[in-house]
């Protein structure tokens, strides 16, 4: 059963989302945040993704694949990984929400350069499965004049899996933020 798979499964899940690769789930990469605007000396955002729409009888979501792309002026705390990747430091990026429990989220960051925004790639695996809604949240530090939106932050590259590694069409996300 699914919820006894443990850690290698988790794993292997989190392989699984990454190789389904090209495919997509058809998820949208708007945001449901309109153009909130930050207080004037926010320092801080807390960026929460949910996933919306339709789950097929008898299913649950097992895994998420997707990047967060972030606005000028926003970075996460990260620290240098393996193979040179930059791995957010713990409690930045964490499964939330409808994903809270029974979760393990793995997460890459790239900062911007030049005129290419700095991105969060996340992978999210659950043994149990869970619903729609909220299933991650990303903590962010705002630079010094920046004054982002909750508009400014997209999710592209969604894809969804069941618990079989099988995926999930039909669902989109959203994409809020929290200024402070």
């Amino acid at each position: 059963m699914l919820n006894k798979i443990g850690l290698s499964g988790m794993m292997l899940l989190a392989m699984i989302v990454v190789l389904v690769g090209g495919c997509s789930s058809g998820g949208s990469t708007g945001n449901g945040g309109g153009t909130q605007k930050p207080a004037a000396a926010a320092v801080t955002a807390t960026v929460k993704i949910a996933a919306a729409g339709t789950l097929p009888t008898n299913s649950t979501i097992g895994g998420v694949d997707l990047a967060l792309t972030l606005p000028a002026g926003v970075t996460v705390k990260a620290s240098p990984g393996s193979l040179s990747a930059l791995v957010p430091d713990a409690g930045i990026v964490t499964a939330s929400g409808a994903a809270a429990a029974n979760s393990r989220v793995y997460a890459v960051y790239t900062a911007g350069a030049g005129a290419a925004p700095g991105t969060v790639r996340i992978l999210l695996a659950n043994t149990a499965g869970f619903s729609t809604g909220e299933f991650v949240t990303v903590k962010c530090d705002i630079a010094s004049g920046s004054t982002p939106t909750t508009a400014d932050f997209s999710a592209s590259g969604i894809k969804f899996v069941d618990g079989n590694g099988k995926l999930v069409d039909g669902l989109t996300t959203t994409v809020t933020a929290d200024f402070q």
